[in-house]
């Protein structure tokens, strides 16, 4: 375990001690101070003046909060939809790359992908406002304030608003259902204010210092890890002379004969460099009972030919299979290096492939193609001397600064939005110095020293993401979330429109019943990727 995961359980643990010891003795008294379970909670009547104020303008915030039930329920829909689509997604996945618990768990430094001090300062900016939102309409819907107040664990997380509780069970829907939405609007709304100056402002201001496409690895022991050509961020800009401008200049590369030397120039932590790297097309994964793990192909293994087609490259592949068909006997050669002799040898074999678009309908759905039909499949992973490419720079910063551009499907548009999102999961976020090398900063911004540019860009990154989280996460249809609170006063007044001959008694006890089995139902589809790969 690493030491900074033992401090900070360690950490927590004392803070714990603490506030149980303090309680024991009778500190927490006073009304002013209580515990909930271990965060401390100080109330106070300090900041009801501001609400006071910034509710003033109450037609605008009536308007505003009847927007927010729009955005809530139209999300609550899309989040619903995500769920049920993700759990007929969880068959698919492998026991050992089913999701930790901790990624459930929106907490810094517990969540792997959250920063520590980013996710502090983004998780209490989203607490502060949501409350803040809550406070501000229930004060316009003149419901009373009982206090405002600070939550501590380890370190203040973010403020709450106590509305009275009598007083909001006993107004009305529309009412009630604006303040239970204000919260997660506001998240979300702030979410895309914070996108749009981390797009356009702060990735909109930089440009790559050269072309090339930027590896995201390389496979253990082949010719580029070999050559030191393995560290993610590092950026190809020529081989062998030829100018690599993008991923498709990298896959058709004029490369020399397999296990012939290549020259590759690359560039990194802001120099250029050059290297001499065994060629040839790499072997990077097999996948398990498929063609080629049935005929003994391993990983680290060098392409020679396909079908008598020599492999000099990504294309070279890509090219041959096309012209196969599934069920079709092939002879493939390959080079097997031999540690005892310290050279590689050749290694004979014929496979029968199968469907290319069979296998990926089955596994990855989201990315079939129709051009995928009735060609072979071999059940590999390859790359040229052995590098994982990850992109090019420039269709980076594209992508990140104008997602939305040059889509010409809503597929794209849902595919780019979720890249955008799932930037942490691919270790983008905080953006490593390595690939913050990649680019310099122009316009306005450029006064910034480098450091405090990407810091901000961070920030921005960080304030939109756990907003957007929060929000999304609220308006989910479960008790006690305000998703939940808002489903019920909606299925109230359908419910009282379509069966008008139920008394109130009789109404709210199908509307409970309704609402807690969805809020158990959500609770399982959330809980079901963890525990469904597993089983």
């Amino acid at each position: 375990m690493d030491e900074w995961i033992i401090y900070t359980l360690l950490l927590i643990l004392i803070n714990i001690i603490i506030l149980v010891i303090l309680k024991s003795i009778g500190a927490f008294k006073e009304k002013k101070v209580s515990l909930w379970g271990p965060f401390l909670m100080w109330r106070t009547e300090k900041g009801k003046k501001l609400i006071e104020k910034l509710a003033r303008p109450k037609r605008i915030w009536r308007w505003y909060g009847n927007v927010s039930v729009a955005i809530c329920l139209v999300t609550m829909i899309l989040m619903m939809v995500f769920l049920i689509w993700t759990t007929t997604l969880v068959s698919r996945i492998p026991r050992e790359s089913a999701p930790s618990p901790q990624l459930l768990l929106g907490i810094p430094g517990v969540n792997p992908i959250i920063p520590l001090w980013y996710g502090i300062l983004a998780l209490a900016v989203a607490i502060i406002i949501h409350e803040f939102a809550h406070g501000i309409l229930s004060r316009v819907g003149k419901l009373k304030l009982k206090s405002l107040g600070i939550i501590y664990f380890l370190f203040p997380w973010g403020a709450f608003v106590e509305p009275d509780e009598e007083e909001l069970r006993t107004t009305t829907k529309k009412k009630r259902m604006r303040i239970f939405a204000a919260g997660p609007s506001t998240n979300i709304i702030f979410a895309i204010i914070c996108a749009l100056i981390f797009s356009w402002g702060f990735i909109g201001s930089i440009s790559p210092v050269t072309e090339g496409v930027f590896i995201s690895g390389a496979l253990a022991d082949s010719p580029a890890h070999e050559a030191g050509l393995s560290k993610m961020w590092m950026e190809i800009v020529e081989i062998n002379d030829t100018p690599i401008k993008d991923i498709e200049d990298f896959e058709n590369v004029p490369a020399p004969k397999p296990l012939e030397n290549t020259t590759v120039k690359y560039f990194y932590e802001g120099n250029f460099r050059t290297v001499n790297v065994t060629s040839g097309v790499v072997i990077l994964h097999v996948s398990e009972d498929y063609p080629a793990d049935d005929a003994g192909v391993e990983s680290g293994m060098i392409l020679l030919e396909i079908n008598g087609t020599e492999i000099r490259n990504d294309g070279d592949f890509q090219d041959a299979m096309k012209l196969t068909r599934p069920n079709q006997n092939v002879n493939i050669t390959l080079y097997e290096y031999n540690e005892t002799t310290d050279s590689y040898t050749l290694f004979n074999t014929t496979v029968t492939l199968e469907d290319k678009y069979e296998y990926y309908e089955e596994h990855y759905p989201q990315v079939n193609k129709e051009s995928f039909r009735n060609v072979g499949f071999l059940g590999v992973s390859h790359g040229y001397l052995g590098l994982k490419p990850g992109g090019n720079p420039k269709a980076l910063a594209d992508m990140l600064s104008h997602p939305f551009s040059n889509v010409d499907s809503m597929d794209e548009a849902t595919y780019n939005m979720l890249i955008y999102i799932l930037l942490p999961f691919q270790g983008l976020s905080p953006f490593p110095e390595p690939m913050t090398e990649l680019y310099e900063v122009t316009g306005p911004l450029a006064v910034l020293p480098s450091g405090v540019f990407w810091t901000l860009a961070n920030i921005f990154y960080w304030l939109f993401w756990l907003n957007l989280m929060v929000g999304w996460t609220n308006t989910l249809p479960a008790v006690p979330l305000d998703g939940g609170h808002l489903f019920k006063d909606s299925l109230d007044g359908i419910i009282s429109k379509i069966k008008r001959q139920l008394d109130k008694e009789t109404r709210e006890r199908y509307v409970a019943a309704i609402t807690y089995s969805l809020a158990l139902l959500v609770l399982v589809m959330i809980l079901y990727p963890l525990i469904g790969p597993r089983l």
